[in-house]
């Protein structure tokens, strides 16, 4: 039913001069933008490191043991100075692309909008149940990731894609508002422009919800690379397409991306773990929670981008004609709101009852 309901409000921004002609990225340019993502991130890197060793050599180093030698005392392997370049460069790069690929359209077709309060205490609220679920999606996937390295050997070098590991062992030297900056702000807004924002668009205007939802949620776990932490983002991926697209305003999918993202780095750096207690009951509230979030989001949509909300002149009556005056019934205000806070409550108790019963152990 909820799908059904955002599949209607795709189609009716079909309806749009902007949305008759398919002119976003279809499969192959969307699978294409996410390997170039993922490259741009590793040229930004190596482009950093290159222009740092010229520097700390005073020039290109001309034997072998030199370069050794300034790669060993500038530390980079293990600075969190990489992680952090990369990370807000690659921010500049997406927007600079998506610039290029859409022209003087960008704002019109990322949608960039100004957000009701209502609609950010509504995403606001979503980020402790998404951060359930995907924290427990990661654990099991690392179980079921252990086994198969036993299992195959051969896959050990793509441990070494952990990125989490890496900056689980850089944070705790690291000041906090560098890391929120690098780790929760920058990726928010790169991943958000290209993957729902480009990307998504482009293969709802082809392919409709469900496939568009689906594809891009896949390609933005790809585009994590490490296994088990790609399937994390699962949940998370489905959860700021659908708000995006009940929403038609971007900032709100960045706004909850980097809410996510900052409390998963709080976490590292003031725990040293991005555990959330969770149980059976916790996580079917935490879904619960989640759908009952998009209903509401999707409540009295905006139509302001449609040709339905604009103003339709009509051919005067017949006369002796009674004009027809239909009306759609929808659930009561009431209602819907019942409904949503019992869902909250019921979450939060979960919640509280599972953190105090894993303490308690």
């Amino acid at each position: 039913m909820l799908i059904g309901r955002l599949q209607r409000h795709a189609q009716q921004r079909r309806g749009s001069a902007s949305w008759r002609k398919p002119s976003g990225p279809g499969i192959l340019e969307s699978v294409g933008w996410t390997i170039g993502y993922l490259v741009a991130q590793t040229l930004v890197l190596l482009g950093f490191v290159a222009a740092v060793i010229l520097w700390a050599a005073e020039g290109i180093p001309r034997q072998r043991n030199m370069l050794d030698a300034v790669l060993l005392e500038l530390s980079l392997d293990s600075s969190f100075l990489l992680t952090g370049v990369s990370s807000l460069a690659t921010v500049f790069v997406a927007i600079l692309a998506v610039r290029l690929r859409l022209g003087r359209r960008v704002r019109s077709w990322l949608r960039f909008r100004r957000s009701r309060p209502r609609d950010v205490i509504l995403v606001s609220g979503a980020v402790l149940p998404l951060a359930v679920l995907s924290g427990e999606l990661y654990r099991l996937a690392l179980i079921g990731w252990e086994s198969l390295l036993a299992s195959v050997p051969a896959l050990a070098d793509w441990q070494q894609t952990n990125s989490l590991a890496v900056i689980q062992g850089q944070i705790p030297m690291v000041p906090y508002p560098i890391l929120i900056v690098a780790l929760a702000l920058g990726p928010a807004l790169s991943e958000e422009i290209v993957f729902r924002g480009l990307i998504g668009r482009g293969l709802l205007q082809r392919y409709g919800v469900f496939f568009a939802v689906s594809l891009t949620t896949v390609l933005f776990a790809a585009a994590h690379v490490f296994p088990p932490h790609a399937l994390a983002t699962v949940p998370l991926g489905i959860f700021l397409h659908l708000v995006y697209l009940a929403t038609g305003n971007l900032w709100l999918p960045i706004w909850l991306h980097f809410l996510n993202n900052a409390l998963s780095v709080s976490l590292l750096k003031y725990t040293m773990t991005n555990e959330i207690p969770a149980s059976p009951v916790v996580i079917v509230s935490a879904l619960l929670y989640l759908a009952a979030t998009v209903a509401l989001l999707s409540w009295h949509v905006p139509r302001r981008d449609t040709e339905a909300s604009r103003p339709v002149r009509r051919k005067p009556p017949i006369q002796g004609v009674r004009p027809s005056r239909r009306t759609v019934r929808q659930p009561s205000w009431f209602a819907t709101q019942l409904g949503a806070a019992t869902v909250i409550l019921a979450f939060t108790l979960s919640f509280v009852w599972s953190a105090l019963a894993t303490a308690s152990h």
